[in-house]
């Protein structure tokens, strides 16, 4: 899912599952360990996902910066309970009716919750971040489980033969002001 298709699907979802869907993008983290954030997991700066919440069974943390910080704030702000994301301080299980209405009109039919996972973990790859990081965030283990969820799509291939064609070019100006080539 690109941004812009993630920013439609967020116009189109209620109000309390916004919040939890950006966050599910941003943090790249499964949908269990979204819904069961509690505020006392969530520190001034940090956010953070204990082994019981954790598919791994590992704890990791998530900074609270940028959108992040954003939507924490909000959550603050219509506090209910000790869930961060919840409906009416209820917490939120079953959204699938939701879910699929909104990414129907999206244009996104079959997309899941999970596929912001993939999508958040392809974003922080185009955004140049290393596969270490982006792994510490997404508490994948192995680089073959991270390279799964690191779709590439042809946009991306384009650019990459356009980007080996542009070196390919400056080394041969290189070569031909420097009289390399004749």
């Amino acid at each position: 899912m690109e941004r812009a298709e993630l920013n439609q699907l967020l116009m189109l979802l209620p109000r309390y599952m916004q919040d939890p869907t950006l966050f599910g993008f941003l943090s790249t983290w499964r949908r269990n360990e979204v819904f069961s954030l509690q505020w006392a997991d969530v520190s001034s700066d940090t956010v953070y996902l204990h082994t019981s919440n954790s598919k791994e069974r590992e704890s990791r943390s998530l900074p609270i910066t940028g959108e992040i910080a954003a939507i924490i704030e909000r959550a603050r702000k219509r506090r209910r309970g000790p869930l961060v994301f919840h409906h009416k301080g209820k917490p939120i299980r079953d959204f699938r009716k939701c879910w699929a209405t909104a990414t129907k009109r999206a244009g996104l039919t079959g997309k899941l919750f999970h596929d912001l996972r993939r999508s958040g973990i392809r974003a922080l790859r185009r955004a140049g971040v290393s596969e270490a990081t982006a792994m510490q965030l997404s508490g994948h283990k192995t680089n073959s489980m991270f390279l799964r969820y690191s779709i590439v799509n042809e946009e991306e291939k384009r650019e990459a033969l356009e980007k080996v064609a542009a070196l390919h070019r400056q080394e041969l100006a290189k070569a031909l002001t420097t009289g390399a080539v004749q």
